[in-house]
């Protein structure tokens, strides 16, 4: 028999658990990773930014004239990059799934590395990235592979904190923290946790210097995007970004406990330990990080079209807590002189709360495989529907009527968001849905239940319904045209 040696036994239940991980990791995202290649609709965000990165390639300003029927509002950086990109490729919705499941490889990594250089040790770092690709995939894989900026802004605002978290005493590192998080807000600007942690962090430990630097780095580089910006894509760059949107406080629950119900295990454990590991200077950066990214996520989750994407910074801070905290954990059990068992079953503990998830999702996936051939069916349907009518069309699924070679003119979360504000009437609104301007209409579900529908919009989805009728049906895209024109649709 082999004598291991007490270090070799350490690594054991390391080896182990990471397996089980890799192994838990591979079989939840197998399915969104796959699905990047086939000609169907991720997610309805993937029409929106498609219409915007040809926009950016083409020369078209971004934020040319004020929101009304459509609206930007988003920041244009990753426009530019996935249009040029998409230049080259020939594609821009495929140009940006790939440039999101690269960005989430990054992301990952840098969880290893960041976790890798607080404990000295890969096993950790390697614990985390795994860990955090399992939430994802359990929480929301309709975001992994998707034309969307969200992973790649993400990846370069977790470097903005590593460079921070890691090389604070340096006043280069400083700089290039500033730097990450201003590019990182210009690409996606709900990533603002991060840099409220860091800022923070300077603020508590009284760097009133580096406080300075760092934020003057960072104004100076968001003044410079800015008008950059009002240059390259137009003046109204802020009206697009203060586009305004209801909240509805009774969605607070369902969406805060899909969340919680999935991380519950190490979301007590982080708590335990943060409260252990508060004055710790390598460690407490971590919790301010995951602090203000958990309240970022609570304050806004129950703004209308807010996706579970808003928890996406919480849970990379909680990834890196939990790397970290196994580090600390199994030094605690070799003080204790511990049975490698112990250790082992401890790094699997966070597992526990997915397990009841899994074989659902295992199913799911085997059933959305078998059916993506008929999906795409009925989305090349519905795109051969639309390219085939004349003049534009309204579509509530907008990379239907991207495919199809329509302009985008009618949207109908921007629209229904001006709305709510009061930016935009009823009246205003009903007076655009003209059957004879838009000849065809695109949404999904039952027509009598149209993206307008609830009590304050009931005029406009009575709108709909007056002036148009369904007259094919793929799947669970609805193609309507108006009523007095012939029912034959081939």
């Amino acid at each position: 028999m082999v004598n291991l040696s007490r270090v070799h036994l350490r690594k054991v239940p390391w080896w182990f658990a990471i397996a089980v991980l890799a192994l838990v990791a591979l079989l939840v995202t197998w399915m969104p990773v796959m699905r990047m290649s086939r000609h169907i609709e991720i997610n309805l965000n993937e029409g929106w930014n498609a219409y915007r990165a040809r926009m950016a390639d083409h020369g078209i300003p971004l934020y040319g004239s004020p929101p009304g029927f459509t609206s930007t509002n988003y920041p244009p950086l990753s426009f530019h990059l996935v249009g040029f990109a998409g230049r080259l490729t020939g594609d821009y919705v495929r140009a940006g799934r790939q440039i999101s499941l690269i960005s989430l490889a990054v992301l990952a990594t840098l969880i290893a590395v960041f976790v890798r250089h607080i404990t000295d040790r890969w096993h950790p770092g390697i614990y985390a990235a795994l860990t955090f690709l399992i939430w994802l995939g359990l929480f929301q894989d309709n975001r992994i592979g998707m034309n969307d900026p969200q992973l790649f802004g993400m990846t370069i605002n977790l470097f903005g904190l590593y460079a921070y978290a890691g090389h604070r005493g340096s006043r280069k590192w400083l700089c290039v923290s500033a730097l990450a998080f201003a590019i990182s807000v210009f690409t996606k600007h709900n990533l603002v946790a991060f840099p409220l942690a860091a800022g923070a962090h300077l603020f508590l430990t009284r760097s009133w210097r580096g406080l300075a630097l760092w934020g003057g780095v960072f104004a100076v580089a968001a003044t410079v995007a800015i008008a950059l910006t009002r240059i390259v894509d137009g003046p109204y760059f802020f009206a697009h970004m203060n586009l305004s949107r209801p909240y509805y406080l009774w969605d607070f629950v369902p969406k805060v406990s899909n969340y919680v119900t999935l991380v519950q295990i190490p979301l007590a454990a982080a708590l335990v330990w943060s409260a252990f590991y508060f004055a710790e200077g390598r460690r407490n950066i971590l919790i301010l990080a995951w602090a203000c990214a958990t309240a970022v996520a609570l304050t806004f989750t129950t703004g209308y079209g807010v996706d579970g994407n808003i928890y996406f910074d919480s849970m990379v801070a909680l990834a890196l807590i939990v790397g970290v905290a196994a580090n600390d954990v199994e030094n605690l059990l070799c003080e204790k002189r511990f049975t490698p068992w112990i250790l082992c079953v401890t790094l699997l503990v966070p597992l526990v709360g997915i397990v009841p998830r899994l074989p659902g999702r295992w199913q799911a996936d085997r059933n959305y495989r078998r059916a993506i051939p008929y999906i795409e069916q009925q989305f090349a349907e519905a795109v051969r529907l639309l390219a085939s009518r004349p003049g534009p069309a309204i579509c509530h699924d907008l990379l239907v009527c991207y495919e199809a070679g329509k302009a985008s003119e009618f949207d109908t979360f921007a629209i229904a968001c001006q709305f709510a504000s009061g930016k935009i009437s009823a009246e205003k609104i009903t007076r655009e849905i003209d059957p004879q301007r838009f000849p065809t209409v695109e949404f999904d579900g039952d027509f009598d239940r149209t993206p307008f529908d609830g009590e304050p919009m009931a005029p406009i989805s009575q709108a709909f319904k007056n002036g148009y009728r369904v007259a094919r049906e793929s799947g669970w895209y609805r193609v309507a045209i108006p009523k007095a024109e012939s029912p034959n649709l081939k």
